[in-house]
């Protein structure tokens, strides 16, 4: 799984900008680019709105990255996992509230609800 310093890189050379070009368009120095390119910094989320459209991308999917990152930081990996969590924090309040809702009901009726997904073999 790509990291969001490496995701940015890749889509940053394909655009044909520098780093220097970057860098200067967010308003970080070269070397903190650099790192964050490299996984060795974080990018912070205030650079989301710049980093998306000096991209091309939308802010929604920078945001993904993020979560993404979040989620691998987290131990949690797999990509079914990931998109599981990206399907819930995309649901409605209404929608959250009545998977809540269900959730407590099975656990209130002993279900299990400590449930792991499992990789095909």
């Amino acid at each position: 799984m790509k990291t969001l310093g490496s995701k940015i890189k890749n889509i940053r050379v394909g655009l044909g900008l520098t780093v220097e070009d970057l860098s200067q368009k967010l308003g970080v120095s070269r070397s903190y680019l650099t790192l964050i390119e490299g996984g060795k910094r974080r990018l912070p989320r205030r650079f989301v709105k710049g980093l998306a459209k000096t991209l091309h991308l939308s802010e929604c999917t920078v945001y993904d990255w993020f979560l993404e990152q979040k989620l691998v930081e987290a131990g949690i990996t797999d990509k079914k996992s990931h998109e599981l969590i990206k399907n819930v924090l995309k649901m409605t309040v209404k929608e959250k509230e009545s998977l809540l809702k269900a959730i407590v009901s099975f656990k209130e009726k002993g279900h299990q609800t400590d449930f792991k997904i499992k990789k095909s073999l």
